[in-house]
């Protein structure tokens, strides 16, 4: 038996941000397959009284507890692990998720409980992990793998190659009970290059495929069994970009309208994308499906913030993205970033103004005014920031500021 975690860091979070940890769901689906018992943990969903858990965990000898990671939960996460090991936990922790891919220096610095770091997608480097562990063999031929040697030196393995057909994976493991609101991935990555993102460290480099799908069919499988046995009425995609690159991207988001429409399902959904994605075309037949609200990535109102932020898109794009969104009544809720390290009050003034702009078409929120910039290793801009000597890591929450 292993055990994974998702420690939620915000019980009262809504239905949004809330809900089940798909990466934890997906892990333990793949190792299930695998022939291995999982118990999921997961306080999205569920209330979790962690002694009783891990007095279970030491008794059954687990030999694999992990933790899924946030910038957010981390802290929690660490609290927590370091509880299972006061109550005597002797078997192998190990983390994973976006932050911990990322920070895995800063993590193995500052955190005892923790044995290994998965970066990258999961699935098949937590089964080859277990196996490991159990037969207590090395884990130097693990990719996607870090880790501490014998003399705590930290050693990174090389990047785990992609899972080629997320078609292969089984449906994430479920909690069998009946939700209204529920999430799916039905792709992973982002075609995109910004600066201030992990999507493109996370997955290995820029000559990996960032933007890979299930297929409509795939997709559609298991909604319908999310509608049908769940009782599923509002869908959250957690894709990072649910459009996809070019026309191979729209053509994939209006066929899965098109049998969301054609099956009947009365279903409400919400999805994240780039502004260049939108057109009024595809998103007034998203709408006709089902589709409630938008998290468009506008970040800023100057063009070159946007140069800085390798965006590739023009603020006439991003205004555009806004006043279709509008047009159509579809909800949005925009990412922006008001300051970032090379901010100055001529750029805040521009952003202000175009902020102006977008309230005339209900896509802007006080989070766009309040927002910076958090920088993380393996960002593009971390690298210029470290050269000019104008990070620091902080701790609450664990990301890197600057001066």
């Amino acid at each position: 038996m292993i055990l994974l975690i998702y420690a939620s860091e915000n019980i009262n979070m809504d239905y949004r941000n809330a809900g089940e940890s798909l990466g934890i769901a997906y892990l333990a689906s793949y190792m299930e397959s695998k022939g291995y018992k999982v118990e999921v943990a997961d306080s999205g969903i569920s209330h979790i009284v962690y002694d009783e858990l891990f007095h279970k965990a030491i008794e059954m000898r687990y030999p694999i507890v992990g933790f899924s990671t946030t910038t957010a939960n981390y802290a929690m996460v660490k609290s927590i692990a370091s509880r299972l090991r006061k109550l005597g936990y002797e078997g192998h922790v190990t983390y994973g998720g976006h932050f911990s891919s990322l920070a895995y220096k800063e993590i193995f610095d500052e955190d005892t409980a923790v044995d290994s770091i998965i970066f990258g997608e999961g699935e098949i480097t937590l089964h080859e992990l277990t196996k490991a562990v159990i037969e207590k063999n090395g884990f130097e031929n693990i990719a996607g793998l870090a880790y501490l040697d014998e003399n705590r030196k930290i050693i990174k393995n090389l990047y785990r190659e992609r899972v080629e057909s997320l078609n292969n994976l089984p449906f994430p493991k479920r909690f069998d009970f009946k939700r209204e609101h529920v999430r799916v991935s039905s792709s992973r990555g982002c075609y995109g290059t910004c600066s201030y993102c992990s999507i493109e460290t996370f997955y290995g480099s820029s000559e990996i495929k960032h933007w890979i799908s299930r297929s409509v069919e795939n997709t559609l499988l298991e909604i319908d069994m999310l509608v049908n046995k769940l009782g599923a009425k509002h869908i959250v995609f957690v894709d990072d970009n649910f459009i996809g690159p070019g026309i191979k991207g729209k053509k994939r988001a209006e066929e899965i309208a098109a049998r969301l429409i054609e099956e009947n399902y009365n279903i409400e959904f919400d999805i994240e994308c780039r502004a260049n994605d939108i057109d009024y075309d595809l998103f007034s037949l998203l709408k006709n499906a089902g589709l409630r609200q938008v998290f468009v990535g506008i970040e800023s109102g100057n063009a070159e913030d946007l140069l800085l932020y390798k965006k590739g898109i023009s603020v006439e794009q991003n205004l555009l993205a806004c006043k279709v969104l509008n047009e159509l009544e579809i909800d949005a809720a925009a990412g922006f970033i008001m300051i970032n390290p090379y901010t100055k009050i001529t750029k805040i003034s521009e952003n202000l103004k175009f902020l102006r702009k977008m309230a005339a078409y209900n896509c802007v929120s006080p989070r766009c005014i309040l927002s910076f910039m958090s920088i993380m290793p393996g960002y593009s801009l971390y690298n210029q920031l470290q050269a000019e000597k104008r990070l620091h890591w902080v701790k609450n929450p664990h990301q890197y500021d600057y001066f």
